[in-house]
């Protein structure tokens, strides 16, 4: 929890400056380390941009977009994305038996990190080697 406190303070020649001051509780960063833990494994963020594209995809849909995953790789990321409630399993409405993914709205403000992320690393000059931009790392449906 953060508590925000102004203050008044008295500078050089008596004048009066606002100072926002923060007075943070100590908390555990342990469940932001376990979240970029599981991004960072392969697959996991292009797998949520290819949903956050699409708004809606199914399995095969993803797996053609990520050529390289194997079904098992991509069903595990698949479950855990469920697990974390980053992407929900939908019946689709259109074909019986067909099970789609989408993005939650927890899932939706991931992705837009993670794209504030990506624009953080190239304004800022930040040493990180991109991989190769294949279609499904490219960003559209904002």
């Amino acid at each position: 929890m953060i508590n925000f406190i102004f203050l008044k303070l008295n500078k050089l020649n008596e004048i009066e400056t606002d100072i926002l001051y923060m007075e943070i509780e100590k908390n555990c960063i342990c469940h932001s380390e376990e979240m970029f833990s599981f991004l960072g494994k392969r697959w996991v963020i292009p797998i949520i941009n290819i949903i956050g594209n699409s708004g809606k995809i199914s399995f095969n849909g993803i797996s053609r977009m990520l050529e390289k995953i194997s079904p098992s790789l991509l069903s595990q990321n698949l479950h855990t994305l469920e697990t974390y409630e980053i992407i929900r399993r939908l019946q689709d409405t259109t074909t019986e038996g067909r099970i789609v993914y989408e993005l939650t709205d927890e899932g939706k403000l991931l992705r837009k990190i993670i794209i504030s992320m990506e624009e953080w690393i190239i304004k800022g000059n930040i040493k990180a080697e991109p991989k190769a931009c294949v279609d499904g790392l490219m960003v559209s449906n904002l």
